[in-house]
């Protein structure tokens, strides 16, 4: 789904693993624009930032720790001049300090650091991916795929007045608080 001009503004998201990254983008909306899976390299970092600033303006990547797995993105994303931050716990942070990785939160490491994009991976785990049982990468496409129309068409959000994503863009006004 491309982009158009007065939506320009996304944030991305990574979910980190050892040998790949999963990455999403939402924009000002919530409407999930995309997500797709990255090896863990050099080369990966630069396809999911490119694949990420192919939404629009990318204004941060919030990147969820598990693990040291993490740390080659969010140095390659500050590198790149993305702001990456993470919502992760006081063990890791310790890891990037003394890897000496400038670390982008408010200092409590609170999910309010990334709320949109950590909102979605809250609600992709408990809404959809701990409920099924996914034996195949395909069937965890599709699950995820269909689950991320739900999200966007049929899914109401309180932050816009219990309107879905795409009801909030489609009566967007400059009245309409956007999430964020």
């Amino acid at each position: 789904m491309a982009e158009t001009p007065e939506t320009s503004h996304v944030v991305g998201g990574a979910d980190t693993h050892k040998d790949l990254h999963v990455a999403a983008v939402v924009d000002q909306y919530d409407r999930v624009l995309g997500i797709e899976s990255f090896p863990t390299t050099r080369h990966g970092y630069r396809l999911m930032l490119t694949w990420m600033r192919s939404f629009g303006d990318l204004q941060r990547v919030g990147i969820e720790c598990s693990g040291s797995y993490d740390a080659g993105l969010l140095r390659y994303s500050q590198t790149a001049g993305v702001e990456g931050s993470q919502f992760t716990s006081t063990d890791f942070t310790d890891v990037l300090r003394d890897a000496k990785v400038k670390i982008s939160m408010d200092g409590r490491g609170r999910w309010i650091d990334n709320r949109m994009i950590e909102r979605l991976w809250r609600s992709l785990k408990y809404e959809c991916i701990y409920l099924n049982a996914f034996e195949t990468g395909s069937e965890a496409r599709n699950g995820i795929g269909n689950w991320i129309t739900y999200y966007n068409e049929r899914r109401p959000h309180s932050s816009h007045g219990i309107m879905t994503p795409d009801e909030a863009y489609d009566r967007r006004s400059p009245d309409l608080k956007v999430a964020a």
